[in-house]
């Protein structure tokens, strides 16, 4: 949700935009015609109100192991972000190759990189490409 705006203003357009939380009202500020946003049906009427014209996929995201719900619709396994999800959600749709930016439990020094938020105690780092890179569980 967040990182869509996060993105733009720092001027990478993103693919796709992933949105599952059900209390958002308007996640996309910086809307645009080349981004796929994928909403969850859980989402708010306003979301789908505020992306009209926009490219807009709409997708179920599976709360619990009742089926009967969805009515032969394909519902999204997951995790309970949207970035989790979106990683489910792109294998479903047959895209093998991700690179995932954004994600709301990141954090530069101590403080949560989303909105700026003290880190938890319980974060922890890993080091790639030289790099490291501090998260939470």
């Amino acid at each position: 949700n967040g990182a869509h705006d996060f993105l733009i203003e720092h001027g990478i357009v993103p693919d796709y935009a992933c949105g599952l939380d059900p209390v958002y009202e308007n996640p996309y500020r910086l809307k645009n015609a080349q981004t796929v946003y994928l909403v969850a049906s859980q989402c708010k009427p306003a979301v789908f109100d505020s992306l009209e014209g926009h490219q807009v996929v709409l997708w179920h995201a599976m709360l619990n192991e009742d089926l009967s719900f969805f009515r032969g619709q394909c519902p999204i396994w997951g995790g309970s972000t949207s970035g989790l999800r979106a990683i489910t959600l792109f294998y479903a749709f047959g895209i093998r190759e991700m690179y995932l930016y954004g994600y709301d439990a990141s954090f530069v020094g101590d403080k949560r990189r989303a909105n700026g938020d003290t880190a938890p105690d319980n974060t922890f780092s890993t080091e790639c490409a030289g790099r490291i890179f501090r998260t939470c569980p």
